[in-house]
C-alpha cells in the first residue's frame, strides 16, 4: 500500500510508514489502527495503486525518463502498478511504460498530483 503524506507532499510506502510509527514508541499491535487514525485526520491519504486509478484521481504526468530494461509492448498501461522512486526523487511515484523505439529501454513516467 502506498500513502500520500499531506505535510511533506511526498508518497510513502506502507512498510516505511509502519517503521516510522514503531520508532515513535507506539505498540506494534496498534499500528494499523494508528494508520487508520492518520487517514481519518487527513494527515495521510491512500494513494492509487495503478496508473488507471491515478489518472482517474487527478494525477498528471510530471515528466519522462528513458530507463534501461524491457517492458512488453503488450502490457496494459492502465493496470501498471505504481512504484515509489528512491534517491534524489525519493517520494515521487512513477510507472514503467514500454518504449516503441527500443526493446532495451522503457519510459519511466513520473506522476504528480493535479491541482
Amino acid at each position: 500500500m502506498i500513502y500520500y503524506d499531506n505535510f511533506t507532499g511526498k508518497h510513502i510506502n506502507g512498510e516505511e510508514l509502519k517503521k516510522q510509527i514503531e520508532n515513535s514508541g507506539e505498540y506494534p499491535c496498534f499500528i494499523d489502527g494508528i494508520i487508520d487514525e492518520l487517514i481519518d485526520a487527513g494527515t495521510v491519504e491512500k494513494a492509487p495503486e495503478t496508473y488507471g486509478e491515478a489518472i482517474a484521481n487527478g494525477y498528471i504526468t510530471a515528466d519522462h525518463q528513458y530507463s534501461r530494461g524491457y517492458i512488453s509492448r503488450k502490457t496494459d498501461i492502465n493496470n501498471q502498478p505504481i512504484k515509489i522512486a528512491g534517491g534524489k526523487r525519493k517520494g515521487d511515484i512513477y510507472i514503467d511504460i514500454p518504449s516503441y523505439d527500443s526493446t532495451r529501454y522503457h519510459y519511466r513516467t513520473y506522476l504528480k498530483r493535479g491541482i
